[in-house]
């Protein structure tokens, strides 16, 4: 767009609005940081107290429960027989879970991987629709700034595209661009 704005003689309008836009997309994402700092500290914490939980005062209790001659009520032994798994079995899970994230990264960095994963992202409640409205409002500001620098419309759609951090939206607008440029 800068170059569009020093053909046209409009780079200081340019500058300006890319300085605008940069401004919104900067306080926008660190209004996402915060409002996602809170609860990833919660979680963080409850991890570690179910570890703790789990790998060192469970354990105390069991041997305490296993001296009364009473058979303890139902949920305290599904407690007891997760905390045996726990013990047994959590470094196994912990590689299953370490090699589940090594195939998702890698599907992930696959074109198609990329688009199906990113279009599960907008179908989660409540993250879903910010996500639409933050691509969108994303695209429409990149591409009012970049027709109003005089690119043209089919030029400015594809650069506009390439400002989106979703696939799954980006495959979506190649669809429409297609659809413009034969004249849809």
């Amino acid at each position: 767009s800068l170059r569009a704005g020093e053909r046209s003689g409009n780079i200081q309008e340019v500058l300006d609005r890319y300085i605008a836009y940069s401004k919104i997309t900067i306080e926008t994402k660190r209004r996402i940081f915060s409002m996602l700092l809170y609860p990833t500290i919660v979680l963080a914490t409850a991890c570690i107290v179910v570890c703790f939980l789990v790998f060192y005062a469970l354990p105390n209790f069991i041997s305490l429960y296993s001296n009364f001659k009473q058979e303890p009520p139902f949920m305290t032994r599904m407690t007891i027989a997760g905390t045996h798994f726990a013990l047994r079995y959590g470094v196994f899970v912990l590689a299953a879970a370490a090699v589940a994230a090594v195939l998702y990264g890698g599907y992930r960095r696959t074109p198609k991987g990329r688009v199906r994963i990113d279009a599960w992202k907008l179908k989660i409640p409540g993250v879903g629709p910010l996500l639409s409205k933050f691509n969108a409002a994303q695209y429409a500001r990149t591409l009012g700034m970049l027709l109003a620098g005089g690119i043209p419309a089919i030029q400015a759609l594809e650069v506009a595209k390439q400002s989106l951090s979703n696939a799954c939206f980006t495959a979506r607008l190649q669809a429409v661009i297609e659809h413009v440029r034969v004249g849809g």
